[in-house]
């Protein structure tokens, strides 16, 4: 397929190529709506344009297709992270917990978890998290330093509980 514009504005163009690759997309799901290649290449077209609860609601939708598929929970995930900025759903936070048990090294799950976790005063769960979190981050970067605040931040507490 070729997409044609008669627009000059060279982003006003892509822009116009990008919408008619969407309406490309939304054709193919109309025709086969459990076609989880399409639907993922429209979610992740709808993400990148900022249609957010668009690109959440096909995620969704190849989730039901495939419910066990990491990619698709991670790619949720992070649209879940954007529009839910601080307030993770249970839901959120259960794929968190999926991914985890996939993938036991995943610095989004171990950082969303881990801080959900301080949040809720479950300090042991916290702490567990960031360290191994701690162990993946580059030493003295920011990330490395502000999970090794809330670490020693444990400890400390820790340490008054334990006197």
């Amino acid at each position: 397929v070729i997409f044609k514009t008669d627009i000059t504005n060279k982003e006003a163009n892509e822009i116009q190529i990008i919408k008619q690759v969407m309406e490309e997309l939304n054709k193919k799901i109309i025709k086969d709506p459990t076609n989880l290649e399409v639907i993922l290449q429209l979610a992740e077209t709808k993400f990148l344009l900022g249609y957010l609860n668009d690109a959440l609601n096909l995620y969704k939708k190849a989730r039901s297709i495939s419910p066990e598929n990491i990619e698709i929970i991670k790619a949720e995930t992070k649209v879940r992270v954007i529009l839910e900025n601080k307030k993770l759903s249970e839901e959120s936070l259960d794929l968190f917990n999926q991914i985890l048990l996939v993938e036991p090294k995943n610095l989004l799950a171990l950082y969303i978890l881990g801080n959900h976790a301080f949040e809720k005063n479950n300090y042991s769960e916290a702490y567990q998290m960031f360290k191994v979190l701690r162990g993946l981050l580059k030493e003295g970067s920011e990330e490395y330093n502000d999970i090794e605040k809330k670490i020693f931040e444990i400890e400390k507490r820790n340490e008054k509980h334990n006197k």
